[in-house]
């Protein structure tokens, strides 16, 4: 998740205003949002690197130091807002991943992903506090990633789960069974899935076989959505909840070519970005675009589209993304811009967040026209207060 909430908490109790309908119906069989390392809202840059890096990572961090953990720091915050938040904005499932901070004395554990987060009980706290007041919301809490634990350390974070949600902890049953209505009735509203053996013993920990996250580890969108595609039809086989994990993973030459600005600003389209001009092929409105979507991320700085064909553009990252809709343009040069812009096809819209009507671009009747959203939007500069017709 990238956008932060504008103070409207609808989605703060949306499975209990479901209908009847769906409130009946296998849970699995239901389409719940989650995140992607959702504890990554803040690290601390302070401690060691993580057990869950590499031994190079660790050298380099041992050699520069504060350097290398703050370049770390913008590739290992996946995420700007807390449980809460996420918990508000409607977000059920979290991708959760854990360590024991080696020589320290106790059993505590953290949040890990390269550098260590808040205190697990911290976190689970927040989630609890969220639920006493949303008595009808469920979570699925995926511990999935278990670094530096012996047993003593599981059965502190097991012991830590079941004094921090008590009666909440939903018990292992058959997944087709669990509906919201079962766990209403049950009041449960806490399903815990524990990938380690440790948890074996514990009828509320659900095995991590329950759950499984198919990972397609690549930065390509069409394999990914091909991806996301055949593994969601080969789910009924398996009797499990499941997840799909709807991210591009970056390689090591991404975070190479954009070590220092870091992931947010990564992602934000490159200055040279190469310009071209829509030109469709016959005078037969264009079919679907057959190349891959573009993601742009809000940076503060404004969203930036350059394409050569018609696209629909994801503003935001991740699951929640919001598109606009560049629709199909008929045969003839369209300049998509000012016509004092540097550049006539630059597009440059300026925002103060992503909301779930933002602006959307539309082609009606060969006028391209930008529709605004209510907020303070901007066109190459110039707000959007009205319909805003774009040169052609």
């Amino acid at each position: 998740m990238k956008t932060r909430p504008t103070g409207n908490s609808s989605n703060a109790d949306w499975m209990g205003c479901l209908c009847p309908a769906l409130t009946s119906m296998p849970l699995k069989h239901l389409a719940v949002p989650g995140s992607h390392d959702s504890f990554s809202f803040w690290v601390d840059e302070q401690a060691p690197v993580g057990p869950d890096q590499k031994a190079y990572v660790k050298y380099l961090a041992t050699v520069f130091r504060f350097l290398a953990k703050k370049v770390m720091r913008k590739w290992s915050m996946t995420q700007n807002l807390t449980f809460k938040e996420q918990l508000e904005g409607g977000i059920r499932y979290f991708d959760l991943r854990v360590s024991s901070k080696p020589g320290e004395p106790g059993h505590e554990i953290y949040f890990i992903h390269g550098l260590f987060g808040h205190k697990v009980r911290d976190g689970l706290n927040d989630i609890n506090g969220f639920l006493n007041t949303h008595k009808k919301e469920v979570v699925f809490l995926d511990f999935n990633h278990h670094y530096a634990m012996d047993e003593e350390h599981h059965r502190y974070l097991i012991k830590m789960l079941k004094d921090v949600f008590g009666h909440k902890l939903c018990k292992i049953d058959v997944v087709e069974d669990i509906t919201l209505n079962y766990l209403w009735e049950n009041r449960y509203q806490v399903l815990v899935f524990y990938h380690h053996a440790s948890g074996e013993d514990c009828p509320q920990m659900w095995p991590g076989n329950k759950m499984p996250a198919p990972w397609a580890n690549t930065t390509d969108t069409t394999k990914l959505i091909q991806f996301l595609e055949t593994t969601l039809g080969e789910r009924a086989k398996y009797g499990s909840f499941h997840v799909s994990q709807a991210i591009l993973t970056p390689r090591v030459k991404t975070i190479a070519k954009g070590l220092v600005q870091g992931l947010r600003n990564y992602l934000d389209l490159e200055p040279d970005f190469p310009v071209n001009v829509l030109k469709p092929e016959s005078n037969k409105t264009l079919g679907s675009p057959k190349t891959p979507p573009l993601d742009l991320i809000e940076t503060g700085k404004g969203l930036k589209l350059q394409t050569a064909t018609p696209h629909l553009v994801s503003l935001g990252s991740g699951r929640l993304s919001v598109a606009i809709t560049l629709l199909p343009l008929k045969e003839g040069v369209t300049r998509i811009g000012r016509d004092d812009a540097p550049v006539p096809q630059d597009i440059t819209i300026e925002g103060p967040g992503i909301e779930a009507e933002h602006c959307r671009i539309e082609s009606r009747g060969g006028i391209i026209t930008l529709d605004p959203c209510g907020h303070q939007c901007s066109l190459d500069g110039v707000p959007v207060t009205r319909p805003t017709q774009l040169t052609q």
